[in-house]
């Protein structure tokens, strides 16, 4: 149980540390750098990392090290139109269902967005875009859109360019939030589509 413990935890470490941007620079860290600032032992940081080389975070190059995997022009188009092709097809379930709850936690997500521009807090910022979108496929209450949409954000999470890129957006990215929700509470599915796609596509 302990070493099932420790493997978690390195997984959900180095994962937070290619998230949060700590390797843009290098693109390169060591088990041995891993493992030091952890505080874990080599064996389980290296379940972890075949774990996510698995999943394309990391690629372990023996008597290197270890790569921090960006993505491709192509990667990203291909996880952008998943993204699109989900999160289109669940609005009009998503249109019927949302409760004044719902609409409440998601227009406070938006403020909270707003006090991140006023701190210019782009990492923050951008966690609170995915949870938007996660509160909106949590409405519609499939648990493997969820999965794959989660899966989606950590992926471009880890590519450097995301964040080079979506650091100038952030304002117009509130603004589409708004129109979303709008749509949304207007019970206008149509419109909802509509403000759902262009957000998409202008990301």
């Amino acid at each position: 149980m302990k070493g099932t413990t420790l493997q978690e935890t390195a997984y959900h470490e180095i994962k937070n540390k290619i998230i949060r941007g700590d390797f843009l620079e290098s693109g390169f860290t060591s088990q041995n750098q891993l493992a030091a600032d952890l505080g874990i032992s080599r064996t389980p940081i290296m379940t972890a990392l075949q774990r996510l080389q698995n999943e394309g975070f990391v690629k372990i190059i023996s008597n290197h090290g270890i790569q921090i995997l960006g993505l491709d022009v192509h990667e990203l188009e291909e996880m952008y139109e998943l993204r699109l092709a989900l999160e289109i097809f669940a609005i009009p379930k998503i249109v019927n269902l949302v409760t004044a709850e719902q609409i409440e936690i998601l227009e406070e997500i938006i403020q909270d967005q707003k006090k991140c521009v006023e701190h210019n807090d782009i990492l923050q910022f951008l966690k609170l875009d995915s949870a938007f979108h996660l509160q909106l496929t949590e409405v519609y209450g499939n648990s493997l859109f969820i999965q794959t949409l989660t899966n989606i954000r950590e992926r471009l999470f880890s590519n450097p360019y995301y964040f080079r890129r979506k650091e100038y957006q952030i304002s117009r990215y509130i603004k589409e939030h708004e129109q979303i929700i709008e749509a949304i509470k207007s019970k206008d599915i149509r419109q909802a589509i509509k403000e759902l796609e262009t957000h998409i596509v202008n990301g």
